[in-house]
């Protein structure tokens, strides 16, 4: 049985750990003798992050988009069109779509910077925070199958934070905490996270590095898992495929904000990441 099997989400921040609370492992599973792993987080990815206006669910129910100033100025609803980075272009996620400019990266993406990076110090927090501007990033990975007919099945799990749409060879094959009939790139948007996965008890922030046990029920609410979902092998074909994965960003809740009232709102952690992968 040849299993691919994508493991690699932001649950653990594998690579970067000092910054966000512990996690549970992913589970494990053992091979058997026929199994092969063509794709997981120690490849290297294709990698095309896109940034856009932020959605934000606010007191009243309602969802707004909003730009966040990173300079500590005030949240602003709206968007300058000027800040927002192209989309992929057509056919990205299919067999034929040239990748060579596209960086090549390791998971988790979008990174997440240390709390070093961060630059915390009496200015305040720098440009590690720019990754929240990012409410879609498309990665491709690549493997080879000798013989499409000798896999008897192939089977992806993966570890998230946001919502994913997984394409082999251009068609889709499956999706998580993304809801059927949202195939526009620029206007989807991950399903929402209860407020307890973005405050503490007493309806604070809870941000992402906060590492106290008393809260590691509400951040293992941040963590999204597929776990062995079966890929049709019908997708597969002999020499070179690619796995491609859509990672989409869930809505801020107006209480994600740390750092005081505005204008000093800012998010208290990014929704959006694929940390692990194994096909």
């Amino acid at each position: 049985m040849a299993t691919l099997w994508l493991a690699g989400a932001w649950g653990s921040f594998a690579a970067d750990a000092a910054v966000a609370p512990p996690a549970k492992p992913p589970e494990t599973t053992t091979a058997a003798a026929d199994e092969i792993v063509v794709l997981d987080g120690t490849n290297l990815w294709r990698y095309f992050p896109v940034a856009d206006a932020t959605h934000m669910r606010q007191a009243d129910g309602s969802i707004i988009r909003t730009e966040v100033d990173w300079e500590g100025n005030p949240l602003k609803t709206g968007w300058n069109p000027a800040n927002s980075s192209p989309l992929p272009p057509a056919g990205w996620a299919g067999l034929e779509f040239d990748d060579s400019a596209w960086p090549r990266v390791r998971l988790p993406q979008p990174a997440v910077p240390s709390v070093a990076v961060l630059g915390i110090s009496r200015g305040g927090f720098h440009e590690g925070w720019r990754h929240f501007d990012t409410v879609l990033a498309c990665l491709r990975g690549k493997f080879e199958v000798k013989g499409s007919s000798k896999v008897k099945s192939l089977r992806l799990s993966l570890d998230y934070w946001g919502g994913v749409v997984v394409y082999v060879n251009g068609k889709e094959a499956a999706r998580g905490n993304v809801r059927p009939g949202q195939t526009n790139l620029a206007a989807t948007v991950a399903d929402e996270y209860p407020e307890e996965a973005w405050t503490k008890p007493d309806g604070k922030p809870l941000e992402m590095w906060m590492g106290d046990d008393k809260y590691k029920d509400r951040f293992a609410l941040r963590n999204r898992r597929l776990n062995e979902v079966e890929i049709p092998s019908a997708l597969l074909k002999p020499g070179s495929n690619v796995l491609a994965i859509e990672v989409h960003a869930a809505p801020f809740h107006y209480k994600a904000v740390w750092g005081g009232e505005a204008p000093q709102w800012r998010p208290a952690w990014p929704p959006i990441g694929l940390s692990s992968v194994r096909l």
